[in-house]
């Protein structure tokens, strides 16, 4: 009969295979005996690795709570030991700042996340391969911060590091490659960002099962590329495989799959699919406010993409109390400067200027500006924001200053947006007058 201890590291072994494998639920079920065994053990750091195991299994089923309480229970066990070790409190920080990140708590994450960075890089020598995988981390934060050319540049040196330990075939290779992509995204430059997602999906098909989890975050990175690049039909292939590999590996009820509807919405809105749009955006937010609750920033994305249907629907009330509700969120959880700010005071602004409160809208969408110009990079919303302020100034006078923001946007608006997408036409409409 074997030991406890061996029974114990058999059975986490084990449960780790079932989590690289997607497997959570049997995942979880084998780890929570390893757990058992170790607490019966008494052994501290024993405790505290079985602890974390189980916990990330908890959290990617969405079961958040219970493995909040893991992570900080294994935070302190390492927190206490002196000497520290180093590679156990990184680790450890990693992790619960991993937890409050995807919370929603991002001051907080920042805290844990510049514990760990610091002690990975005391440590000498240096663990490589989890250092590479702590500035990866870091850089992750920065882009959910919205700090996007410092994510950029956290991605970068995470996979110089990562092709010179791992190798450029290696699925954490491609992990870096995918957040680099997507960094890139946000800073507008498409053409940088295609390259690092197409290599690191090659790479998954290479070395993951067809329906990995993984694959989904990267399939959804390219969509969102390719729905910029005005390529609709491919984006929707990407979404759709993204959410069918999500839902067979967390089921409905999850935020990885409000996040799929939410960019499936996008491609039915280019297409001017409004009630199928509302229809994604709706089920998407449902699932964003019982998975991550009713504050929680990521639902502030989806109910901007709502509000923003229902106007084109022409349900203005409906439409105002999502946004202002939106906004709200925003206001309450992430900087004053994200630029995730100016995407729902713009269409907010946009809304009231067209109806009864221009005053209003006016003063929100020049606070969308002052964001948006304050990036110092042409993303995606800079010219729209523009056009929109000047399109809202030129319902007050006919300034030429304020023509010449739409003039100077609609080129890329086009570009970007499709010549028969809803605000390119109401803006042509506006300089037609």
């Amino acid at each position: 009969m074997a030991s406890p201890t061996l029974e114990a590291q058999t059975l986490l072994n084990l449960g780790q295979v079932h989590e690289l494998e997607g497997d959570h639920a049997q995942a979880k079920a084998v780890l929570q005996q390893a757990l058992a065994l170790r607490r019966a053990q008494g052994n501290p750091a024993a405790i505290a690795q079985a602890a974390e195991a189980l916990a990330i299994s908890l959290q990617a089923l969405g079961e958040r709570a219970a493995a909040g309480e893991l992570f900080a229970q294994a935070y302190a066990i390492h927190d206490s030991v002196l000497p520290p070790d180093l590679a156990a409190r990184a680790d450890a920080a990693l992790r619960l700042g991993s937890w409050h990140w995807v919370a929603g708590e991002l001051d907080q994450a920042a805290i844990y996340y510049a514990q760990a960075l610091a002690s990975r890089r005391a440590q000498s020598p240096a663990d490589l391969p989890e250092l590479a995988r702590t500035i990866d981390a870091q850089g992750g934060l920065k882009h959910a911060q919205g700090l996007y050319a410092q994510a950029a540049s956290a991605f970068e040196e995470a996979v110089a590091l990562r092709r010179r330990v791992l190798g450029n075939a290696h699925r954490h290779t491609a992990d870096s490659l995918s957040n680099l992509g997507a960094a890139r995204f946000d800073l507008g430059d498409d053409k940088a960002a295609q390259p690092p997602l197409r290599e690191a999906l090659a790479i998954y098909s290479a070395v993951l099962p067809a329906q990995s989890p993984v694959l989904a975050k990267t399939l959804n990175n390219l969509g969102l590329v390719l729905l910029r690049q005005d390529h609709p039909d491919e984006a929707r292939e990407q979404f759709e495989r993204a959410l069918a590999i999500n839902r067979a590996a967390f089921g409905e009820n999850h935020a990885r799959v409000a996040g799929n509807l939410n960019n499936l919405g996008l491609v039915l809105e280019r297409q001017d699919r409004l009630a199928q749009a509302a229809d994604a955006y709706t089920e998407a937010t449902a699932i964003q406010e019982q998975t991550l609750g009713a504050e929680h920033p990521q639902l502030a994305y989806g109910l901007t993409n709502l509000a923003r249907v229902q106007f084109w629907l022409g349900n203005e009330d409906a439409a105002l109390g999502l946004f202002h509700r939106a906004l709200s969120i925003r206001e309450a959880t992430i900087e004053p400067d994200h630029p995730a700010q100016a995407e729902t005071l713009a269409w907010y602004g946009h809304a009231l200027c067209a109806g009864s409160d221009r005053d209003r809208g006016l003063a929100l969408l020049r606070r969308a500006r002052a964001i948006a110009d304050a990036q110092g990079v042409e993303r995606s919303p800079a010219p729209e924001i523009r056009a929109m302020l000047g399109a809202c100034e030129l319902r007050g006078s006919a300034d030429a200053a304020s023509r010449q923001l739409i003039v100077d946007a609609l080129p890329r608006l086009r570009e970007l947006r499709g010549a028969q997408d809803r605000l390119v036409r109401a803006l042509e409409q506006v300089l037609a007058r």
